[in-house]
């Protein structure tokens, strides 16, 4: 039986994914005692693959994120659980490209496009206008701020690499919201993001007031202590159906995107551009979203060029694709985009991961979920802490969690004054 020291401040965690091992840090930092919840895999979407030849360099594949922003609480988590943090290179990451009428360009908009779009925005802010409106979505925010041709060419196309293809739907409200971590620089680790979330699950099994469990989490109206679920949004939908069936309805209605990435490895040489990556100007549904350029943001952790190329692709036409339909449309891309011809020889690497789930669309619809939430009072134990609150970033994630904790920290001393 536990003592009443161990359960008076115990908090439960659902999801082992980033938020969800991030949550558990910081509540074991607090002196929580900590259950962690987690039926599948360590680490959620973040998957990394790394080869086993040590003479042809690590050559990682980020099958997700293949970083994230650089600030000092991610400096002192990595300091705790001794993983090696690999910084991004910050002169080759200051060139980002624009794939547009086949051909890559820094700027796809003249010199009178460029000088429209400014006075559009010096008018909007002339006159105090900047704020988005509720349910305005970006596009016509864009259009109203800086015009219909830095909108269509750069604005919509600067958000298909973070939010996916329908941007036009994006809320302009969640889009341009203040964030909770300002920084511009990218890391990484050592051996991937996988390996991070790994570290930071081996550093939590080291507290003794720490507890895994490796099932299915099931919600008990016994449970008083504070639940917090880091998962996305249809699982929690299902957890809290019984309890807050008003909230479960809600978080059912949370949209997703299908994600399909595709990495090609390169023989080193192959082509002399450089940069973060580009994003592609069509507006064609089948076309890749963007590209990013892994050796050129990670240097010393690629002996080869690497490629990944970013589609979204729903069920439907994924179950139709086969690996040499994605190999042969991702190869196609790359040649279009870098302006050559690739053979079978010249491509040492091949991988792809389709995500059915991804992450969810932060489209006007979700804005108006979020504010029926905010209406609506969540059980004195439940939370919620997950990228559909509108903080998307893996960034934003570490902070979301940090203030959760601080939350369920400010109510326990509430109780006992």
């Amino acid at each position: 039986m536990s003592s009443k020291n161990e359960t008076s401040n115990k908090v439960i965690v659902v999801g082992a994914g980033f938020s969800g091992l991030l949550t558990c840090y910081f509540a074991l930092k607090n002196n929580f005692n900590v259950e962690l919840y987690e039926e599948n895999k360590i680490g959620g979407l973040l998957t990394t693959e790394i080869e086993n030849e040590v003479s042809s360099g690590l050559n990682p594949v980020e099958y997700a994120a293949n970083g994230l922003l650089n600030f000092p609480m991610i400096q002192q988590i990595s300091k705790d659980i001794a993983a090696k943090i690999i910084y991004s290179d910050k002169i080759k990451t200051k060139k980002r490209y624009f794939f547009s009428h086949e051909n890559l360009t820094r700027w796809p908009l003249s010199f009178f496009q460029t000088f429209q779009a400014l006075l559009y925005f010096l008018k909007t802010l002339l006159f105090f206008q900047l704020k988005p409106k509720n349910n305005e979505t970006v596009e016509d925010y864009g259009c109203r701020v800086f015009g219909k041709n830095f909108t269509q060419n750069i604005l919509l196309i600067a958000l298909k690499g973070i939010y996916g293809k329908n941007t036009s739907e994006l809320s302009a409200s969640l889009i341009f919201k203040k964030k909770l971590v300002k920084a511009k620089h990218t890391i990484s680790f050592d051996n991937g993001m996988e390996f991070f979330c790994n570290k930071l699950f081996q550093y939590l099994t080291s507290f003794t007031n720490f507890k895994f469990i490796n099932d299915k989490f099931e919600l008990s109206s016994q449970q008083n202590h504070p639940i917090i679920f880091c998962t996305n949004a249809r699982s929690a939908s299902e957890l809290l159906y019984s309890s807050q069936p008003e909230v479960s309805k809600l978080l059912s209605q949370i949209e997703y995107e299908s994600t399909l990435t595709v990495t090609l490895q390169l023989t080193k040489g192959k082509t002399k551009i450089e940069g973060f990556g580009c994003l592609n100007s069509s507006h064609d549904d089948t076309s890749f979203l963007g590209i990013l350029f892994n050796h050129c943001i990670y240097p010393e952790r690629y002996s080869r060029q690497s490629f990944t190329l970013i589609y979204s692709v729903d069920p439907q036409h994924f179950a139709s694709l086969t690996e040499e339909n994605i190999l042969a449309q991702s190869k196609k891309d790359l040649e279009s985009v870098l302006n050559l011809r690739l053979s079978k020889v010249d491509i040492e690497l091949f991988r792809f991961k389709y995500w059915p789930v991804s992450f969810p669309k932060y489209n006007v619809r979700l804005e108006s979920i979020l504010q029926k939430l905010d209406s609506i009072t969540l059980n004195s134990n439940v939370y919620l802490n997950s990228n559909y609150l509108g903080h998307i970033g893996l960034s934003q994630l570490c902070q979301q969690s940090f203030l959760t904790v601080e939350k369920i920290k400010q109510s326990y001393t509430k109780r006992k004054i």
